[in-house]
């Protein structure tokens, strides 16, 4: 689970939708804003009614992906805020795939260390 600290605010997310840079993949899109400081990064997971109708299934990818991110976290750059919107119900993919696509997105989108 994100601890507070690692999490985006209602009032952020609002300016991370306005005014972040947008990345996508065909699973995932990614919107990410540079903060004026140098705090760890906070992260944020959409997934929509449209993509997983049932909340069973919403919450379970919230949740495998956030895990996907807690345990990489040390990887990457601080100083922004990141959301990841789901395009598609991945429940049913692999969960090294799931957290390699992940990754690749967030490399591509330069927010990786390294």
């Amino acid at each position: 689970m994100l601890s507070k600290s690692r999490r985006i605010e209602k009032s952020d997310l609002a300016e991370l939708i306005r005014s972040g840079r947008s990345f996508q993949s065909p699973l995932f899109t990614i919107r990410a804003f540079k903060t004026t400081d140098q705090k760890p990064s906070r992260l944020a997971v959409v997934v929509a009614k449209k993509t997983a109708p049932k909340a069973v299934t919403r919450n379970f990818l919230k949740r495998r992906l956030k895990y996907a991110l807690v345990k990489r976290l040390a990887e990457i750059k601080p100083g922004f805020c990141i959301a990841f919107w789901l395009k598609q119900d991945l429940s049913q993919i692999k969960y090294q795939d799931f957290e390699q696509k992940v990754f690749e997105l967030l490399g591509e989108a330069n927010l990786l260390l390294t």
